[in-house]
């Protein structure tokens, strides 16, 4: 009566081992999608922040150059925030047709890559 016990016992030990690995794999896909998306969200965000200090520098030199033409300085400042007004409405008409979809496929591309 041993040998069935046995072969049971060890049925079950092997069943635990295969699950167990199967859970560790498990985890080790999911952290490393998880660092991909990461790193590209991280990478879009520092190119993003210099993108936006070099625009900031940018809007003021120009902004300073227009009151030669204006000859105050307050109608640079608002020349340039009109121009950034009207980009700023172009962005939220477009943000969901093309920016999102474009977000949401490379991440998904990312996550669900069974490599």
């Amino acid at each position: 009566m041993k040998e069935p016990n046995s072969f049971f016992d060890q049925l079950i030990l092997k069943v635990q081992n295969l699950s167990y690995s199967t859970i560790e794999l498990v985890k080790l896909k999911i952290l490393r999608q998880t660092s991909i998306v990461l790193a590209l969200f991280f990478t879009k965000i520092a190119a993003l922040f210099t993108f936006a200090l070099m625009l900031l520098f940018f809007s003021i030199s120009f902004a300073i150059w227009l009151e030669k033409f204006t000859q105050k300085l307050y109608l640079g400042f608002l020349v340039v925030a009109v121009i950034y007004a009207f980009f700023g409405f172009v962005i939220i008409l477009f943000m969901k047709k093309y920016i999102y979809k474009k977000i949401l496929k490379q991440v998904s591309k990312i996550l669900l890559n069974n490599k």
